[in-house]
């Protein structure tokens, strides 16, 4: 049997194989402009999965994430559908989330103080956002670079008007 440690689908109109889930040996998933990528199969199975990359998968609305203990990058660019982050304590390893021109998301989870390894968080073009944890601010892994960022990024995305 071949072991797949990376995986990368570039320009594809067809579903993601069912078997993606049974990659037990799989490192590192990137997704290119899978046109009709509306969800992803089950990744449970992935215990190993270090890095997901996913860029212009523009129906893509969510990415159902399980417990990946060992997961430290996730990147989500121009994915113009995309809806809702992963539950964020389910991802312990995570150091890098970097979100990018994603403008259907409309909240970050509270499960964002669970990332207590971060050295990186980015959001940016993220438009439907609305309102933004400043105490993110205290995550003690982010360097003093990433703290600036987010300042800028609170003051991006203001809390919505209250009624």
């Amino acid at each position: 049997a071949q072991v797949v440690h990376k995986l990368g689908v570039y320009w594809d109109t067809g579903p993601l194989p069912l078997t993606l889930a049974n990659m037990s040996e799989l490192r590192h998933l990137e997704l290119c402009c899978v046109t009709n990528l509306r969800k992803l199969p089950p990744l449970g199975g992935l215990n190993q999965l270090r890095t997901v990359s996913i860029r212009d998968c523009r129906v893509l609305q969510c990415l159902p994430l399980s417990s990946h203990p060992l997961l430290y990058a996730l990147r989500i660019c121009n994915c113009t559908s995309f809806s809702e982050l992963p539950d964020l304590a389910l991802l312990p390893s995570l150091e890098v989330l970097f979100v990018e021109g994603v403008p259907a998301l409309k909240a970050i989870p509270e499960s964002i103080l669970k990332m207590v390894r971060a050295s990186c968080i980015h959001f940016y073009k993220c438009k439907g956002l609305r309102g933004f944890p400043l105490v993110m601010l205290f995550l003690p892994g982010l360097t003093e670079q990433a703290t600036n960022t987010l300042l800028k990024v609170a003051e991006t995305y203001p809390p919505p008007a209250k009624p």
